[in-house]
């Protein structure tokens, strides 16, 4: 299986988020939050990734992280969320 990236790009929007925070701006706050978001998708899509033998076809409809948790990777491993 190829490596996409998704744990190298949360790292980086991990660091993007703190390095926002600290300008304690409200638009350098909810830019921060996006970054967040980014990064838990990269996590979410990366576990996806591991799981793709154990997780049900349906989850693959879902591109939210939310849903694919949801959806297939607590099936595949009740501990994932």
């Amino acid at each position: 299986m190829p490596d996409l990236g998704y744990r190298e790009r949360a790292r980086s929007h991990l660091q993007e988020a703190a390095g926002l925070l600290n300008q304690g701006s409200e638009s350098a706050l909810r830019a921060a939050c996006l970054e967040l978001r980014m990064c838990i998708e990269a996590l979410t899509y990366e576990m996806l990734q591991r799981y793709l033998s154990e997780v049900p076809n349906t989850a693959m409809e879902a591109w939210q992280p939310k849903r694919i948790l949801s959806r297939g990777l607590i099936t595949a491993d009740p501990n994932a969320g």
